[in-house]
């Protein structure tokens, strides 16, 4: 019969936590650097001022269009009454 040694209930709760702690490790080594994350937060903030921007831009030209029809109405109106 071949005698295999059975490591006693505290030497397997021990390894068991060191094998925690271990992946504990690796999982803290493994997550994202804290600066990239906030350089994409940065770059995310960016493309939506961008967007928002463009948005401004083109209701300023919605604006613009509309005054010149409000003084050619004004005109055609004022036209008309005299």
């Amino acid at each position: 019969m071949i005698n295999i040694p059975i490591p006693s209930l505290h030497k397997i709760e021990k390894m068991i936590r060191r094998g925690s702690s271990i992946k504990d490790g690796l999982n803290s080594l493994i997550q994202e650097d804290p600066l990239q994350s906030d350089s994409d937060e940065i770059l995310k903030l960016k493309k939506k001022i961008e967007e928002q921007d463009k948005a401004i831009y083109a209701k300023k030209q919605e604006i613009a269009v509309l005054k010149s029809k409000i003084e050619l109405l004004q005109e055609t109106i004022g036209g008309y009454q005299s």
